[in-house]
């Protein structure tokens, strides 16, 4: 069974190591990831925000 871990701020400092850890783990997968209104971010994909996807 897989956990499915939802992450909020996933651009801050805190929430691109969330996503590193959740990708490095075992039986858990990134669910969703979410961004304040009207940050730049809004719409990136969360590997590449996390410098997992180059």
């Amino acid at each position: 069974m897989t956990l499915k871990i939802g992450i909020v701020g996933a651009g801050g400092r805190m929430g691109r190591q969330l996503i590193q850890a959740v990708h490095n783990a075992q039986g858990v997968e990134l669910g969703s990831a979410f961004e304040r209104k009207g940050s730049s971010l809004v719409g990136s994909d969360a590997g590449e925000v996390a410098g997992l996807v180059h």
